[in-house]
This record gives structure tokens, C-alpha cells and sequence, in this order.
């Protein structure tokens, strides 16, 4: 069975050769694979595609422009280091924002949009149970898009999933920085499950036709999302601060 990267790069083979390039670069970095602070090889990842380096160079321009790369003069593109006082901005952003996507998605939802997220969120949840990370991230980001979609506000889609890109940057990092495999797997476990409950509270607050209630359910993802990530970061510092003590 395809996985949801599969399905995205047979759709964009059709389309345009930098489409497809961003497409594989999202997937290194949000797989965790090419990490913040890390330079992106153009030129490897144009010989994996198969192509020349120049649908990759555009990809990565555009990237820079969406704020997950920085272009750095005679050295490069790299993927972003973002620091904690910017991901706490972002996250104040992202709370207000998810009350205007939770009044405008609700007033403009059908019973099939509705089935649409409700069919996404059972698919995160085989994919948290079968603690696949890389699909239910992706899985994550389609839920987002199909809510977001209901707003019918593109620069409103183009924020947000701006910002929850450049979290997710941020969580990877420190994902895999944290060693104890122990403590990632249960962090991460507790992540998925507590992800996928509040997709499901959100749908509800749809079928019930309350913009105000999905408005504050997204206010309170966001801000369960950020105390997360916060704990993860604390999580890692405490590891660190314990291997000085022992060395």
C-alpha cells in the first residue's frame, strides 16, 4: 500500500520537475533527516531524483522564501535553526489564528468534509498505533489542509501551515538529538495519541455545527501542542545536564 509521500510524487510527476523537488525536501527534513542547521546537497538529492540540479535549486529558493531554509552567501542553503523565543511567537500566533480557522471552516463544512477528516484522523490513528512517524506527520499536515481548506482564505492556509512547518523543524531537532530511545518513544506515543483525541474533538465541534466551540478546540490544540514541545525541550536538557554530572 502507498503511503502518503507515494501518493503526493505521483500526482506531481505531471507537474513541474520543482514541485517534485520540494516535495523530496520536505520529506528529508520532516522525516528528520536533514536537520535544522544542517545544509541541504543540492546536488545529491537532484541525483536521487534523477534530474538536474536546477528544478532543486528553485525548491530550494522557494523554501527559503516559506522561511524553512536560509540562504547563506558563498556557503549555501541550510534548514533553519529556529530558537525558543521564536517558536513561542509562533505559537502565540498559531493559538488566535486556530479561533478564525475554527469560525470559517465550521460555517462552510458539508457531511462530506466532515467524512474527509473524519476518514484522515482514523488513518492517524493506525499510524500513531503502528508508531509510524513519518505518515502520521504527513497524515497531520492533510487533516490541516483539508481544515484549512474549508476556510476558503488562501493567505489564511499559507500562514498557517507556515508555522506548523517550522514547529515541526523545531520538534525534529530535538527528537533527534534526545538518545534515550526509552524516553523518545514514550514522549512521542503520548504526542501521537494526544493528537489524534483532539482531531477528534475538533470534528465533533464541526458536526455540531459550533464554530465557537472548534475555534477554542484549536485555540487548545495549539496551546497542547507548545507545552509539548516545551517538554521535550526540558526533556533533552535534563539528559544533557545528567550526562555532565557523570562525566
Amino acid at each position: 500500500m502507498k503511503n502518503d509521500l507515494d501518493s503526493k510524487i505521483d500526482v506531481l510527476r505531471e507537474n513541474s520537475l520543482t514541485s517534485l523537488a520540494k516535495v523530496k525536501l520536505e520529506h528529508l527534513i520532516f522525516n528528520g533527516m536533514v536537520l535544522s542547521g544542517q545544509k541541504v546537497k543540492e546536488s545529491v538529492i537532484a541525483s536521487q531524483l534523477g534530474f538536474s540540479r536546477g528544478p532543486v535549486r528553485e525548491a530550494c529558493q522557494a523554501m527559503v522564501s516559506e522561511g524553512v531554509f536560509v540562504s547563506i552567501n558563498q556557503r549555501g542553503v541550510f534548514v533553519r535553526d529556529f530558537t525558543e523565543e521564536e517558536i513561542k511567537q509562533l505559537y502565540q500566533i498559531r493559538k488566535h489564528l486556530g479561533l478564525l480557522i475554527g469560525s470559517l471552516a465550521t460555517q462552510n463544512a458539508s457531511p462530506d468534509d466532515v467524512s474527509l477528516l473524519a476518514d484522515i484522523r482514523d488513518k492517524m490513528r493506525d499510524a500513531a498505533a503502528a508508531e509510524d512517524r513519518g505518515n502520521f506527520f504527513d497524515l497531520s499536515q492533510s487533516f490541516n489542509t483539508a481544515l484549512l481548506n474549508l476556510t476558503r482564505n488562501d493567505e489564511l492556509k499559507h500562514i498557517y501551515t507556515r508555522l506548523t512547518k517550522n514547529i515541526r523543524i523545531y520538534r525534529i531537532k530535538y527528537l533527534s538529538f534526545l538518545e534515550d530511545v526509552e524516553i523518545k518513544e514514550h514522549w512521542q506515543s503520548k504526542s501521537f495519541n494526544a493528537s489524534v483525541e483532539s482531531r477528534g474533538r475538533v470534528i465533533y465541534g464541526i458536526q455540531q455545527n459550533n464554530s465557537d466551540l472548534v475555534g477554542e478546540l484549536l485555540k487548545r490544540h495549539a496551546l497542547e501542542s507548545e507545552e509539548r514541545t516545551n517538554e521535550l525541550v526540558a526533556l533533552f536538557k535534563e539528559k544533557k545536564n545528567q550526562e555532565k554530572v557523570t562525566t
